[in-house]
């Protein structure tokens, strides 16, 4: 299968078993109420279980460093319902676009090359000397394979960090980036998307099970949810 079509897999809703939910209901002997605020509550308890596992996923397989740039790009959920008595649902999506190298476990492979203050006499602007040539990096994320980087050279970005820059039109520079999507898509669809069935059920069982055993009627809020 393309990526291309992969990625219309990816984008398709998430079904959940009403009936199966409902028979599970009616053997513990739920209230419609009960198995309304079951359904609720296990949402939020799998958006919570997918999230720490792609966090995970993404630090392993792709090797980003930041936690704070996987939770931006890994994972966002969404209740979606227009009343109370609406069961809802959620909405996954994932920035897979390309990422700096300096955001990256790896090894730059080569030593920065130095910088001289010498300023263009017409613009004013520094000129570059630095001597471009082929740059290896060579990822620690399991999904990602080592690369090299034509036309580049080695140097510091603004935080101090070895990195790699390739030098554009008009000798402009930009940071290197590395594609992720293709290497992680296939990772996301078979170990986090296929498990959300499972989790959610089992999310609903536990605390539909808790539910009619306390015999709570009423949300965290103290509110009904409709139903009897």
């Amino acid at each position: 299968m393309s990526t291309r079509e992969s990625r219309g897999r990816r984008n398709a809703p998430f079904d959940i078993n009403l009936g199966e939910l409902q028979m599970l209901g009616a053997v513990l002997g739920a209230t419609e109420n009960q198995m309304r605020l079951a359904y609720s509550r296990a949402l939020n308890r799998t958006v919570q279980s997918l999230t720490r596992q792609s966090v995970r996923l993404m630090k392993e397989e792709a090797g980003i460093q930041s936690a704070q740039t996987i939770r931006r790009r890994a994972i966002s959920f969404r209740h979606q319902r227009a009343s109370a008595r609406e069961l809802g649902g959620m909405k996954l999506w994932y920035g897979l676009n390309a990422i700096r190298l300096s955001e990256l476990r790896g090894t730059v492979v080569g030593a920065v090359t130095e910088h001289h203050n010498l300023r263009d006499p017409k613009t004013g602007q520094y000129t570059s000397n630095r001597e471009t040539s082929t740059v290896r990096f060579r990822p620690r994320g399991k999904a990602l394979k080592e690369a090299n980087f034509d036309d580049a050279y080695v140097a510091e970005n603004r935080k101090g960090k070895k990195t790699i820059f390739i030098r554009g039109e008009q000798s402009r520079r930009r940071e290197a980036e590395m594609d992720i999507y293709a290497p992680l898509l296939d990772k996301i669809e078979d170990d986090i998307f296929q498990q959300i069935p499972e989790i959610f059920l089992h999310h609903y069982e536990v605390d539909l099970k808790g539910r009619v055993a306390a015999g709570i009627h009423t949300s965290l809020r103290g509110k009904r949810s409709g139903g009897r």
